[in-house]
């Protein structure tokens, strides 16, 4: 997973992360936003993602800070052109060892509005209880509205790891939108 990389760089042309990304060889990539900024060249982001689809498939929801400036609709072009697939409350699909594998999304409230709860809903009637499936979203504090769908595994970004993580005692001191001690911050 990538979350919340904010336009950020990692080296000459993100050679520090694609090589951390490297050693952990993954099956697929999922990306829960957030990966530019409004105050940011995208450029840095869009460096990363480029080298990304070249080494897994990757799969995408919008962050906040997607639609912050005004500038999603050109930002989700863009990262589509790159072979990325980018989730709006449908599924895309990929397989592993003969077992198809599906990977949904819903992207993040702030962008979204009313349409969230249109793409929560169809991921809801959509979702294929006998296959292995992924939920891909950015907010982890609207863990209840996932609960609902039942994913197999839910993926999130958004809270930045904590802010402060103190490991093995302190899973975070502050997250956007859990405040202080954030119940979900550093995954399990």
């Amino acid at each position: 997973m990538q979350a919340d990389l904010h336009s950020t760089k990692y080296g000459k042309s993100q050679n520090e992360l694609i090589d951390a990304i490297l050693e952990q060889e993954p099956d697929i990539i999922l990306i829960p936003g957030d990966m530019v900024d409004e105050e940011r060249d995208p450029a840095p982001a869009f460096t990363l993602m480029k080298q990304l689809v070249r080494i897994a498939p990757v799969f995408m929801v919008t962050g906040n800070h997607e639609y912050y400036g005004g500038r999603a609709e050109d930002i989700i072009r863009e990262v589509e052109s790159f072979g990325i697939k980018v989730l709006f409350g449908d599924c895309a699909t990929f397989t592993k060892n003969g077992e198809k594998i599906a990977v949904y999304g819903i992207e993040d409230k702030y962008g979204a509005k009313e349409d969230w709860y249109r793409q929560k809903s169809d991921v809801l009637e959509s979702i294929d209880k006998k296959r292995l499936s992924v939920l891909i979203s950015h907010r982890p504090d609207l863990v209840d509205d996932y609960n609902e769908i039942a994913a197999d595994v839910t993926v999130c970004g958004h809270a930045h790891g904590g802010q402060v993580i103190i490991p093995g005692i302190l899973n975070g001191l502050f997250a956007p939108h859990q405040g202080f001690l954030p119940q979900y911050a550093g995954g399990r």
